[in-house]
């Protein structure tokens, strides 16, 4: 289980995080990684919240094998616009804010 920790300015931000989190237990793809909870300190303006670990990110995976191959490639982006997909579907409003190499995560390579 991986936990994340997010520490924020004002309670009203925390409220965004915590509405976050509700929306995350209601997801179930393949290809997102699986939330299992959270929890709010307000007397510390922080949120924590548990996912499954995904030790290795798209990042860790071209440092460690270096350069990808197109099929290779053509694989991941698959996979990325399978969730993406299924996020658009399940609800319309929903936006990946922070798409990038580090945000594709994976459980081994």
């Amino acid at each position: 289980m991986a936990v994340k920790v997010v520490q924020v300015e004002d309670k009203s931000s925390l409220y965004r995080i915590y509405q976050e989190c509700e929306l995350l237990k209601t997801l179930d793809h393949p290809n997102i990684v699986k939330y299992y909870g959270c929890t709010k300190d307000e007397a510390k303006n922080e949120a924590s919240i548990f996912m499954e670990l995904m030790p290795h990110s798209l990042i860790s995976m071209m440092e460690t094998i270096g350069p990808m191959n197109e099929i290779i490639i053509r694989k991941h982006i698959v996979y990325i616009l399978k969730a993406l997909n299924y996020l658009h579907k399940h609800d319309k409003r929903i936006i990946h804010g922070d798409l990038k190499a580090a945000n594709v995560l994976f459980d081994g390579f």
